[in-house]
């Protein structure tokens, strides 16, 4: 996926993943699926946001706010109750593709493990050869993740190592199913 022009600064940089991407992304990839009630999106990312601490939670209106003033996303007024919902605009779609293109270093760590979730929800709204790319992308940070962890749980107790252990198999199976949806988006 491409780099598209008219992606925000604060998002643009040269610079890990972080908890203003991931809502960023839930966000732009709800509207995505269609005009969202605001009401619903700020649920939506405050519960999301939940899982990185209060701080997070915080960043969710200003977040939201950033998109409309970004022209990312627009009200649109819902004819059936009058209230407003949130619609992507063209910018905020090329955000959403920069975005959900964007690689996660870390795919075991909390972070990450939002990160994957979010890129396999929203995976369905973009093409089939893109969706390969994105899936084998996300297959090799699982797979690098595996090799940094040579020699991590040395030094720690049996019980540590257990959980070691436990870590590692679910990146495995996470690979296992990646694995998986390639061979499903390639039917």
């Amino acid at each position: 996926m491409n780099a598209i022009a008219e992606v925000p600064v604060e998002i643009h940089r040269d610079r890990s993943v972080d908890v203003r991407d991931f809502i960023w992304l839930a966000a732009l990839g709800r509207a995505a699926r269609g005009p969202a009630p605001l009401g619903e999106v700020r649920a939506y990312l405050a519960d999301l946001a939940s899982g990185f601490g209060a701080s997070a939670v915080d960043m969710v209106g200003g977040c939201i706010d950033a998109m409309r003033q970004g022209r990312h996303l627009e009200a649109a007024e819902d004819r059936t109750d009058g209230g407003h919902r949130l619609a992507l605009t063209p910018t905020g779609h090329q955000t959403f593709l920069f975005l959900l293109g964007r690689p996660i270093p870390r795919p075991a760590t909390a972070i990450g493990r939002i990160g994957l979730k979010l890129k396999l929800d929203y995976i369905d709204l973009i093409g089939r050869a893109d969706r390969r790319r994105l899936l084998e992308g996300l297959v090799a940070a699982c797979m690098s993740e595996l090799a940094s962890r040579d020699g991590e749980a040395d030094g720690v107790g049996r019980f540590g190592k257990l959980w070691f252990e436990h870590d590692v198999e679910r990146v495995r199976r996470d690979i296992a199913l990646l694995n998986t949806l390639i061979d499903l988006n390639d039917r």
